[in-house]
């Protein structure tokens, strides 16, 4: 797993070879919705790591797959999951357990 580093409302996840920095807002939303589901998986993946770090995240997905992926990775990276259906596409929220 990578470094963390949190500023304020955001987070900074430095990749494990510091190639890949992403900075994420605490608290926002992610629409997968129309993405392949490689895409979505990869993205799902990056918002876990977010969560890990802190972040409260809810995402939103149109890939059942996605929603059933999503709840042994978070369960493995300590993140708190909850998945839902929302208009027919499902509302996955992310927290860091406490």
């Amino acid at each position: 797993m990578g470094l963390c580093h949190r500023i304020d409302n955001w987070v900074i996840h430095r990749g494990k070879d510091y190639y890949e920095d992403s900075l994420t807002e605490i608290s926002s939303t992610i629409d997968l919705c129309g993405l392949k589901l490689p895409q979505q998986i990869t993205r799902i993946d990056q918002a876990l790591k977010s969560a890990a770090c802190g972040s409260d995240l809810i995402v939103l997905t149109d890939q059942r797959m996605v929603a059933t992926y999503v709840l042994p990775k978070a369960l493995s990276q300590g993140v708190r999951c909850k998945v839902s259906p929302s208009n027919g596409n499902w509302e996955i929220m992310l927290a860091l357990k406490k």
